[in-house]
């Protein structure tokens, strides 16, 4: 019987286990796969792409599934655009199940710490980028002197209206004007906040992951709102095996201007272009039917299910609706 490994995105030069990597990518039936492998084993790899370079592979156990650079340059030069998204293959017997959506989520955490609002992408294809939100940009030579096309991810998920972003801790005073709000907190099961203090070490803590976003109103740049998905947490919600619980939350000044669901509409968008999730769970105290009003807008359905939490901030004695999405 095989044993279930996690599928875990790692940085080749992080690894101690180089050489078996090595052969992984020289099983690609691909000629830039081939091209890799050269630049690696050969120690050109950083001369050819730039210092600071990586490559990324999507790993399950010993087996590699998909593999991707993340580097300075591309073979499309001289150009000022950077970084670049290159080398990117599926093993056949693993396509057709997005995959390298993981990888273009790894992508987007390493632009974001580094500040970078886009990723570019050199490529003859037609249809394949556009699922994972890349953007047709222009057509350019490669160092051979033949056209390529070249996309562009944006790293930023926003609207018109909002930005949705990790919070920083100069977020803590707003965090504080809208979270100490009584009637914010009890509506989604949180205590309201005491002080600025509190909400900086919320932000430090509980919002300080890779799937939980300031709601920025970007007209004033401040946050306004969170909203995040993540393991299922300990509550009573009937989530599946795994199933990710989301959540989110919008200051009263915001309230009934369809910022909710703007922002829980970027981050499903997000969420299918960047993971494999098959479902989401969530849920709404029943007497807060405006939360359960912008699920159902995003593609949530209620299950028939009613539970009671009663570690929920004022959660004794109010049914919680829960509602599920799928996604696959």
């Amino acid at each position: 019987m095989k044993h279930f490994c996690p599928k875990t995105v790692i940085s080749f030069h992080d690894s101690d286990r180089q050489e078996h990597w090595l052969e992984e990518i020289k099983r690609s039936d691909w000629g830039a796969g081939a091209l890799l492998h050269e630049l690696l084993c050969g120690g050109t790899f950083f001369e050819a792409v730039g210092e600071g370079s990586k490559v990324l592979l999507l790993t399950e156990g010993d087996e590699l599934i998909s593999y991707c650079t993340y580097a300075r340059l591309d073979d499309i030069q001289p150009t000022e655009l950077t970084p670049w998204m290159g080398f990117i293959y599926t093993f056949p017997e693993h396509r057709g199940h997005r995959y390298a959506g993981l990888l273009f989520a790894e992508v987007e955490r390493l632009a974001r710490e580094e500040g970078v609002e886009q990723v570019y992408i050199s490529t003859n294809h037609i249809g394949l980028y556009e699922k994972y939100g890349c953007e047709f940009l222009t057509m350019m030579n490669d160092m051979d002197g033949k056209p390529s096309r070249v996309y562009v991810k944006k790293i930023r998920m926003e609207t018109e209206r909002i930005l949705l972003r990790r919070w920083k801790d100069s977020d803590a005073g707003a965090l504080y004007k809208y979270a100490s709000d009584p009637d914010v907190g009890s509506r989604a099961g949180w205590c309201p906040h005491h002080n600025v203090e509190e909400s900086l070490e919320i932000i430090r803590t509980v919002f300080n992951n890779d799937t939980t976003w300031a709601i920025e109103l970007k007209a004033t740049r401040e946050a306004i709102g969170a909203i995040g998905y993540g393991p299922s947490c300990d509550c009573n919600l009937p989530a599946r095996d795994g199933e990710p619980i989301t959540g989110y939350w919008i200051a009263k000044p915001y309230w009934n201007q369809g910022i909710c669901t703007e922002a829980l509409s970027l981050m499903l968008d997000h969420i299918r272009l960047t993971t494999d999730i098959r479902s989401l769970i969530s849920g709404h105290f029943v007497d807060n039917p405006a939360s359960g009003r912008v699920m159902e807008k995003c593609g949530f359905a209620a299950t028939g299910e009613t539970v009671i939490d009663e570690k929920q901030y004022q959660g004794k004695d109010r049914p919680i609706r829960v509602l599920r999405l799928v996604l696959a």
